[in-house]
């Protein structure tokens, strides 16, 4: 899916903040 590239780009578009919150939201959707 091209959510999964998304991620993986999110971090140089934001925020250090804003990407750890993108990871908790990316690791809940895995769970």
């Amino acid at each position: 899916m091209g959510n999964q590239f998304d991620i993986l780009t999110f971090p140089k578009r934001m925020s250090e903040k804003s990407y750890y919150i993108n990871m908790l939201l990316f690791i809940g959707a895995i769970l």
